[in-house]
């Protein structure tokens, strides 16, 4: 599997070029994410981020990660970049039954993803146990928009 293979195959810091400056940035990257503490890097918009040391913008790497959490609220997500698309073999392995994986594009994209996946899943437990409340928990409320 190529897309997998190029996760595991990723180091565990990204030399990414700036954007703004075009200096060579150290970005520390997760290739998946399946603790509390990715979850929210992610939901904080800093996974995969680190400042340009030269000029302070913040740069991001550009490589595939999967989500793939124990809670069943949450499915098997994956963002890839979209450049691997143009790879035959990439989106064939995202094609699993004749359906496609969720695949997000962006990790603004991810997260939001993730925050409505949530949400739901809370608002069906809340349904299920007779509860009309429906909120999200307390620590999540900073990242729900």
């Amino acid at each position: 599997m190529i897309l997998l293979s190029r996760v595991a195959d990723n180091p565990d810091v990204d030399d990414t070029d700036c954007p703004a400056c075009r200096a060579s940035v150290p970005v520390p990257c997760v290739q998946k994410i399946d603790t509390r503490e990715a979850l929210e890097r992610l939901l904080a918009g800093e996974l995969n981020t680190a400042p340009c040391p030269s000029c302070g913008t913040t740069v991001t790497a550009e490589q595939p990660v999967y989500l793939d959490l124990p809670d069943p609220g949450i499915p098997y997500l994956i963002y890839a970049p979209i450049e691997l698309l143009e790879d035959d073999t990439v989106c064939e392995e995202l094609n699993v039954d004749g359906r496609y994986r969720f695949v997000c594009y962006s990790l603004d994209e991810l997260a939001r993803q993730v925050r409505a996946r949530i949400r739901l899943h809370i608002f069906s437990l809340d349904r299920h146990n007779g509860d009309n409340r429906s909120t999200l928990p307390e620590s999540t409320h900073r990242y729900h928009q």
